[in-house]
């Protein structure tokens, strides 16, 4: 893209992705985000020098993750569909993760790449402004949809969603 894209992606409909993974010359999967590899020493992926050294989480922040994967909206249960495996172009996504002290809706840590979906209690809030920031510091990006995007056109949140992810240079609009 020559200039950050708007929501939606201002992509001719015949050109957006089919959420298929790009395939080079010899079938290969192609990705331009880097080399993810598995260091060994604890089973973790790391990408480059970009990923930080793991964090302890506490108990409760833990407990409150997989409580908050066990009931999703349905928003983020839609947008899961797509992400989940690897299914959205190749691309490895985690869901609620406990990032410092806050917990991620979708993290693609090769991108360092952060998805959050909202409700409509999140219009204007500064606390999303105190956790973005926070989130910042520690190096994500965070992409923002409002649950409604992700229920009405949940095809041209997911080609937004590889846009960011291929192109570091984009920004989020909110």
């Amino acid at each position: 893209f020559s200039q950050p894209p708007t929501f939606p992606l201002d992509i001719p409909k015949t050109q957006m992705c089919a959420h298929a993974s790009p395939q080079g010359e010899k079938g290969e999967p192609i990705s331009n985000v880097g080399d993810l590899r598995d260091d060994g020493v604890d089973g973790a992926l790391r990408l480059g020098n970009l990923a930080p050294p793991h964090q302890p989480v506490a108990p409760t922040k833990r407990r409150f993750a997989r409580s908050m994967r066990r009931e999703p909206t349905e928003a983020e249960d839609r947008l899961w569909h797509e992400l989940r495996g690897r299914r959205l172009d190749r691309i490895k996504f985690r869901r609620q993760v406990p990032v410092g002290k806050f917990i991620a809706d979708f993290v693609c840590a090769e991108a360092r790449l952060i998805v959050e979906i909202d409700g409509s209690q999140h219009a204007d809030s500064n606390y999303d402004r105190v956790r973005d920031a926070e989130l910042k510091a520690r190096g994500f990006r965070v992409l923002r949809f409002w649950n409604d995007d992700v229920l009405r056109d949940l095809n041209a949140v997911c080609d937004t969603i590889i846009a960011y992810v291929r192109d570091e240079s984009l920004r989020p609009w909110r």
